[in-house]
């Protein structure tokens, strides 16, 4: 997998950020307090397994109490993001992040290549293979964690 572009919104410092024409090696230079360090914690927040809420109940005095416990999912694009209270441009938690990604992947990353294939989701038969991921984060106002959701993959 290839990292090719991306664009993040609302996230720290990152008001509206497009990157364009990464390649495998890239360098970001600039001076003091210009987010070169968000763009990367950024890229790790996206791409970082999430977590799942998991209720479990259990007894406590005669009564059955419920709490909630975090395992990770496995998954970057599914789940919940802990400690996500400074995330936010300006901390307004009120405006989600918003991300466009565009990846390169080669067809042997890609277990049910075969299957898409053969139903003309992916219609060339190149080795690489261009992914498109947009979503956004949004902060739940309940605790410290924020959901992650996809609205397109193509």
């Amino acid at each position: 997998m290839q990292l090719k572009s991306f664009t993040a919104k609302n996230f720290k410092s990152l008001r509206n950020t497009p990157v364009t024409k990464l390649k495998s090696i890239n360098l970001f230079w600039g001076i003091n307090n210009t987010g070169k360090s968000n763009l990367l914690k950024f890229l790790e927040l996206i791409f970082k397994r999430k977590l799942a809420a998991n209720i479990v109940k259990y007894e406590e005095d005669g009564q059955t109490k419920e709490r909630v416990q975090y395992l990770s999912t496995g998954d970057f694009w599914n789940g919940e993001i802990s400690g996500s209270d400074y995330f936010f441009h300006k901390n307004r938690k009120n405006d989600s992040i918003e991300f466009e990604i565009l990846i390169d992947m080669h067809k042997n990353e890609i277990p049910i290549y075969e299957l898409l294939r053969s139903k003309n989701f992916i219609r060339s038969n190149h080795e690489n293979i261009p992914v498109a991921i947009t979503g956004k984060i949004i902060s739940n106002p309940a605790n410290s964690y924020s959901n992650i959701e996809l609205s397109d993959v193509s």
